[in-house]
């Protein structure tokens, strides 16, 4: 994910992955007690560069390269 936030201690844009590994790092001691600390370490995934739109556009083109049709709408 390319999108930034606003660090409002630093006063700047810092990037989504950035922001968000910071408060995982806050929130780690708590998930762990409560059993969601798989849970919360997912919140990388989601924010990692590339989404699922962007795999499945990749998906796509690659089925179409091995002869897959389009199905237009």
């Amino acid at each position: 994910m390319g999108a930034s936030l606003i660090d409002g201690r630093a006063e700047q844009a810092v990037p989504v992955v950035d922001a968000v590994d910071a408060l995982l790092n806050l929130i780690a001691e708590d998930a762990a007690p409560l059993s969601c600390s798989s849970q919360v370490a997912h919140a990388k995934v989601i924010v990692r560069p590339g989404s699922g739109a962007a795999d499945q556009l990749a998906g796509h083109a690659a089925a179409l390269e091995r002869g897959g049709a389009t199905v237009r709408c």
